[in-house]
């Protein structure tokens, strides 16, 4: 599947229009007026602890740092595998049945020697213990684990399973199926699978749907001990807009944040429970929130909101490191990575 060089990518919505996401509930009526027992401070420490948890996934550090290095290398012969595996019918993965292990002087991924484990419709990635405040991978080179990229296509569907292993334990599980071009016309895929954490594992569904002359259109949604995130984009990548809906949804409680427009200009509000309580204006950079009289926000309060504000940027990042080696399978690295 082929990308194009420049053009739209992932991080001009997550770094610039998409950080105007925030939250909005379903079916959100249109009643308003102050609600003194709106509390963000509950909403935000709850996703606070399940983004905490995706980051405490030893899988997602590895991929975080490694994952945008992901891919076989441009030079040099594979050994032959003493799996006798052959290429794939459906999604074109060079390689299979190999193992690559990461060459710390070179900053790439190289062939292996067979070590008669790797699966034979498997590519796989060797992880390591990482340093991601600093993005590096630790030297010397201590190996977790690995990343299986399966094929698994059949009957004229693209479609891949991935499988990262740390310590014997499965960290993250998915299948991705994808479908058009995005040069001609757009691509879509699908994603479903978890994210394993100390406290239960996150389930995950998602699709992706991009074109280079409409934009970008991302479904998420993710749930984990009766709490469920999800965000809906869509980015115009002629009008350089987006509009972004997130609901966070925990024992029967939403408090919803919805925004709109680009980095320099954007407007939304703020519901609890249905009820609109607060408004949004400023920038990206400088989000302003005021009450539905026009007063401050303040306090606790108002760090939450903009811990919440914050939160979708983070999210997708963490959605990125885990889904790389899809990225890398269906050629969307330029795409969803810097």
């Amino acid at each position: 599947m082929n990308t194009p060089r420049g053009g739209i990518t992932a991080r001009i919505v997550n770094r610039s229009i998409i950080t105007a996401a925030g939250l909005a509930c379903v079916a959100c009526g249109d009643s308003t007026g102050p609600d003194t027992d709106f509390d963000p401070v509950a909403t935000a420490s709850i996703v606070a602890d399940l983004l905490d948890a995706s980051d405490e996934n030893r899988a997602i550090q590895s991929l975080t740092v490694l994952g945008p290095k992901i891919e076989l290398p441009t030079v040099g012969t594979p050994p032959t595998p003493t799996s006798g595996a052959v290429p794939a019918v459906g999604i074109p993965i060079p390689g299979l049945g190999r193992r690559l292990v990461f060459n710390a002087t070179t900053e790439a991924y190289e062939f292996a020697e067979d070590d008669g484990d790797t699966p034979a419709n498997a590519v796989r990635f060797v992880q390591y213990t990482v340093d991601t405040a600093e993005d590096r991978v630790i030297a010397p080179l201590v190996p977790i684990g690995h990343v299986d990229v399966v094929d698994k296509s059949a009957g004229g569907t693209d479609r891949i399973g991935v499988q990262a292993v740390v310590d014997g334990e499965s960290l993250i599980d998915y299948e991705a199926t994808a479908a058009g071009n995005i040069v001609v016309t757009t691509l879509e895929h699908t994603i479903a699978g978890f994210i394993a954490t100390t406290d239960g594992p996150i389930g995950v569904i998602l699709a992706q749907r991009i074109s280079v002359s409409e934009g970008i259109a991302l479904d998420y949604r993710l749930e984990r001990n009766q709490t469920v995130i999800s965000i809906v984009l869509d980015f115009d990548a002629q009008t350089f807009t987006a509009t972004t809906t997130m609901t966070v949804t925990s024992g029967g409680t939403v408090l919803s944040m919805t925004t709109s427009g680009t980095p320099q200009s954007i407007e939304g509000t703020v519901r609890s429970n249905n009820t609109e309580v607060a408004r949004i204006g400023g920038t990206v950079a400088m989000p302003v929130f005021t009450d539905t009289n026009g007063g401050p926000v303040l306090g606790e309060k108002l760090t939450a909101l903009n811990d919440l504000f914050a939160a979708p940027d983070r999210l997708f990042d963490i959605i990125d490191a885990a889904l790389a080696p899809a990225y890398w399978a269906f050629g969307l690295k330029l795409i969803f990575q810097d």
